[in-house]
């Protein structure tokens, strides 16, 4: 049961960083 919901957080802040590189990507492509 707590791996489980250890395994959640780690993909929840992984989901998190990778739409915060998204969102960095698309405004380094509209700045160029």
């Amino acid at each position: 049961m707590v791996l489980t919901g250890f395994l959640v957080a780690i993909a929840e802040a992984v989901a998190i960083v990778s739409a915060h590189q998204l969102d960095l990507i698309r405004r380094l492509d509209l700045t160029r």
